[in-house]
């Protein structure tokens, strides 16, 4: 028979009626339901997310328990008391009646029991419910899974646990901390919530205690232990990851700020803001409270107002410079505004902004030294201009006079100074079309004077090759070329382009050989690829370079005519439209000139205006 009712019975029931069969069959069906019952009473609670408000809900259940309980024991009482007073025979009817007072107690007790048993046992905290001299009443299984306990082989409930304690303590990494530590809250019996313990394993584990009462009357201890070792170490991992952006965004050499959507400072990194103090005052703030503080002109924060306002409304990247007079100039500083929606709402606006101050003085120094290079070129152009109109007068005079002297003293000359005549009336022309060859050459590249247009090459081809249409049949030349395509270019300069790689192949042909000359082209994508091919006299490589330079001659005047200035134009033209020219040749076989033109129709920057694009970049 259990303990408790034993004691129950040999304390309020007399020993002659322990020899009725009766009253004994009713203390056996007692007993078992007695012993179910408490069975079934190894409660306590813990949720897997502990709090205060937990314990205190554990509390406040283990006291309605404990109630509950004592309640049980009293009712048990009154019915033992009700037989003991029965000096006379019991009725079976009293026996039956009791007997279901009692069943009906204990079924109530076993339902609310069976519910609360099973929560408890399905939670993932480890719990340990002890009485007040330390033994324990209830121990889950995740309890013993924590800290390794054999439930199989070791009877845990009805058992004191301080032998398990001392064992459990080697698995931490400071067993006798632990054991003060269990100690010391046992006697203060006080609720603890949320203590971090670190295992040899690895593992930590959280744990939480709470003080079981009943009418004021200590009852017993609560522990709940709880595995946290993910969540420390995503909760590290997302420390660690706050960290390393931190350091990135604290130490990248440009202002960062964050804003609300009306503007006020989120975030600002030390780049920004070198005070700390000023950094945190700001946040909350706006840039009129910071020109406020400052006591300087709202001009700034007005510009950078309205400018956020742009790109709230275009939902685009706004970029703009920053003008900030300083003691040793002007500083200056490229903004960037980046809002950010999230499905159609705006959630924060980032700030970016650099210090272009020194690449900004050497965009002012390049741009003036354009100005200057440009009024130079205009100078250099105009006293081109004066200087071949004041050339070519005297020479007009020269080659007027002699031609008057020829005609007047014709019989009175010998064939010697007749020679000298005409001598001197050749240098003259061949010293004027060298002025107006470098007239020419001065004006190659000034695109601003031609318009841009569809062009069809093939119309163009066919008027050079009308130009030369003399020189064509007095030579028996044979001319062949593709479909040429139609582009969007300067319709001059490629003209000239044609019309003197056309001379050239019919020129410098091979004595007794009628020129050939055959044009094609290819598509390359960005670019068109013209080759014009001849058989020619051809070039050594040697002169590969050579014969692009202005002036430069290869052949004797007398042999070929000519100043030395045709391909000189052609490179100049082809890479001022963005293109190239090479060739290929073999002398006494022919040459091949190659003429890459891009499609994007943009002439080829100039070199100030490279450097310019470079540093916009």
């Amino acid at each position: 028979m259990h303990q408790l009712l034993q004691r129950q019975i040999e304390k309020f029931l007399p020993p002659e009626y322990l020899e009725n069969k009766d009253i004994m069959s009713f203390m056996e069906v007692i007993n078992r339901s007695y012993k179910n019952f408490e069975k079934e009473n190894k409660i306590t609670t813990r949720a897997f997310e502990v709090s205060d408000k937990e314990n205190i809900e554990t509390d406040t259940i283990l006291k309605e328990e404990i109630r509950k309980r004592d309640a049980s024991i009293s009712n048990l009482k009154e019915a033992i008391h009700f037989i003991k007073n029965k000096h006379q025979h019991i009725d079976e009817e009293d026996v039956l009646v009791l007997s279901n007072f009692v069943k009906n107690e204990l079924s109530k007790r076993r339902n609310a029991e069976s519910v609360f048993s099973s929560i408890i046992n399905n939670i993932k905290s480890g719990i340990l419910l002890e009485n007040e001299k330390q033994k324990v009443l209830y121990c889950n299984s995740r309890f013993s899974c924590l800290f390794q306990l054999d439930e199989e082989n070791e009877k845990i409930p009805g058992n004191n646990f301080i032998p398990r304690l001392l064992q459990i303590s080697k698995l931490f990494i400071h067993p006798e901390t632990f054991l003060k530590r269990v100690e010391q809250i046992m006697i203060n019996k006080q609720d603890v919530a949320s203590e971090i313990l670190e295992m040899k394993d690895g593992r930590i584990l959280e744990r939480s205690y709470a003080t079981i009462y009943n009418n004021g009357e200590f009852k017993g201890h609560f522990w709940n232990y709880c595995d946290i070792t993910e969540k420390k170490k995503a909760e590290q991992e997302i420390v660690n990851q706050k960290q390393f952006f931190d350091e990135i965004l604290d130490n990248i050499p440009a202002d960062l700020a964050v804003f609300d959507k009306d503007h006020h400072y989120l975030f600002l990194n030390p780049s920004a803001i070198k005070s700390d103090a000023t950094r945190k005052w700001i946040i909350g703030k706006t840039d009129f409270d910071y020109c406020i503080s400052k006591g300087i002109s709202p001009q700034i924060a007005v510009k950078r107002r309205s400018v956020f306002e742009e790109t709230i409304q275009s939902k685009k990247e706004i970029q703009f410079v920053d003008e900030h007079p300083t003691n040793e100039g002007t500083r200056f500083i490229l903004r960037k505004f980046f809002p950010h929606f999230e499905q159609n709402e705006l959630k924060f606006v980032i700030g970016y902004g650099i210090d272009i101050t020194s690449v900004k003085k050497v965009e002012l120094k390049l741009e003036d030294a354009l100005n200057k290079l440009k009024k130079t070129n205009e100078e250099l152009e105009q006293f081109a201009y004066v200087a071949s109109h004041d050339l070519q007068e005297p020479l007009r005079m020269v080659t007027s006079f002699l031609t008057l002297l020829e005609k007047k003293y014709a019989n009175e000359l010998d064939e010697k100074a007749m020679s000298y005549i005409h001598f001197a009336v050749d240098g003259s022309k061949r010293m004027k079309q060298i002025i107006l060859d470098l007239l020419e050459f001065s004006k190659v590249g000034r695109t601003e004077e031609h318009q841009m247009e569809e062009i069809d090459l093939n119309l163009i081809l066919n008027d050079v090759l009308k130009l030369h249409m003399q020189q064509i049949m007095e030579t028996g030349a044979k001319i062949h070329f593709t479909t040429l395509p139609q582009i969007k270019n300067y319709r001059i300069p490629l003209t000239q382009v044609i019309h003197n790689l056309v001379s050239n192949g019919l020129k410098y042909r091979k004595e007794d050989t009628s020129p050939e000359l055959t044009i094609t082209v290819l598509d390359k994508g960005k670019n068109w690829e013209f080759a014009f091919k001849d058989n020619g006299i051809g070039i050594h490589p040697k002169y590969f370079d050579k014969i692009f330079e202005i002036f430069q001659r290869l052949h004797n005047k007398s042999d070929y005519s000519g100043t030395g200035i045709g391909l000189s134009v052609v490179k100049k033209t082809i890479e001022n439209l963005g293109g190239q020219i090479w060739l290929e040749s073999e002398e006494g076989v022919g040459t091949i000139f190659f003429v890459s033109i891009p499609k994007n129709n943009q002439p080829a920057p100039t070199s100030v205006e490279m450097q310019l694009n470079a540093i916009a970049k």
